[in-house]
């Protein structure tokens, strides 16, 4: 395997956008030599990437068309990964002067614009949301990131290495002149580890913003037998793990409620909000939404919902749970964990309300004469 690393960093300084003998050879060594020296150790990253194995895949790319100047070799899963556009993935990167590979894990540093179908940048923002979550989701499970010391940088001013590099969550460099194939297996393996860990929590929507969350919980409920494109970040909960989530982010602002001296009634069976809070003569109607995403960017609510707290907007609350975490799921799922945002009062009417579904009746049948 060494020898095909150490190749590919020579030709990296012949780089050239146009297919060129040397770019030809790059071309074969990333999308094919590489891999299948990879693939020799499967069983070992299978052992790392736990449960999601089962499709994982292992594809270098050094552009299509004209060839990009930092070509990859990415090892992920595919359900939960489909493209390099989407989701988490550990990839392997080579500087441009040569001298250095790494061994990184990262997300998608690029979208394709939809209506010029090429490949975009995400912005800045984006991409620290999603390294902020996956840090956090980290650290939360206390993963092992001992080996991952280094920075990466690929050598280049151009848009698309700089990207890469923003979308680094995790590195490792390696000199081309000393590496050691078992000290970059074990980098791999390392890599994996925490990439199960990022797997593990966003196959429950951890990684998605509740908008998306909400999206694709409103298609459900509108079209419960249609299959969800699973070429989405996310396996997504089925009814009951919903609903556990919803009593986990009750049971958590119930809590924090109580500890505040408030006496608390549950009319989420009866009213257009989950509880009555009570103390002396503040009266508080709240609104309670729980998710397993670090970002609660939205909530969903009913029309009902909606209408309460514009009329009262200013006097009512509303409590956002995020980071809700699953202890067992399935038919009888149990969920733990939850951090609480107490919003109070509540001003509706400073949010956007954005409808998301709509009720479509058949026109009335004319009577005949």
């Amino acid at each position: 395997m060494i020898d095909v690393i150490q190749r590919i960093a020579k030709l990296q300084t012949l780089y050239s956008h146009t297919n060129t003998h040397e770019m030809q050879e790059r071309g074969e060594l990333i999308r094919k030599d590489l891999p299948g020296k990879l693939k020799k150790h499967l069983p070992r990253f299978s052992k790392s990437l736990g449960e999601f194995s089962n499709d994982l895949r292992i594809k270098g790319s050094d552009g299509s068309g004209n060839k990009i100047q930092t070509p990859w070799v990415r090892i992920y899963c595919e359900s939960l990964s489909p493209s390099s556009m989407k989701g988490f993935y550990v990839v392997i990167h080579f500087s441009t002067d040569g001298a250095a590979c790494f061994v990184t894990l990262g997300c998608s540093a690029t979208t394709r614009d939809k209506k010029k179908r090429i490949p975009v940048q995400n912005p800045d923002e984006e991409l620290n949301r999603r390294k902020d979550w996956a840090n956090h989701i980290l650290k939360k499970y206390e993963a092992d990131r001992s080996v991952f010391v280094d920075t990466i940088d690929l050598r280049s001013e151009k848009p698309l290495p700089l990207s890469f590099e923003k979308a680094t969550l995790l590195c490792k460099r390696f000199d081309i002149d000393s590496i050691v194939e078992a000290d970059f297996v074990d980098a791999i393996c390392a890599a994996l580890d925490c990439l199960f860990i990022i797997y593990r929590s966003y196959s429950v929507f951890g990684d998605l913003p509740a908008s998306d969350i909400a999206a694709k919980n409103m298609e459900r409920m509108i079209n419960p037998g249609k299959a969800i494109d699973r070429h989405r970040q996310g396996y997504g909960l089925n009814g009951a793990e919903r609903k556990a989530v919803e009593l986990r982010a009750m049971q958590v602002t119930k809590e924090y409620l109580e500890n505040e001296g408030f006496e608390v009634e549950d009319k989420s069976n009866t009213e257009p909000f989950d509880y009555l809070a009570i103390k002396g003569e503040l009266i508080v109607k709240v609104e309670v939404k729980g998710t397993t995403s670090t970002l609660a960017d939205c909530v969903m609510m009913t029309a009902n919902e909606v209408d309460l707290h514009s009329k009262e907007s200013g006097t009512t609350a509303l409590a956002i749970v995020t980071c809700v975490i699953f202890d067992r799921r399935g038919d009888n799922p149990q969920c733990s964990g939850g951090d609480l945002e107490y919003i109070h009062p509540w001003q509706i009417d400073q949010w956007t309300l954005e409808p998301k579904a709509y009720l479509v009746k058949r026109p009335l049948k004319k009577n005949s004469t």
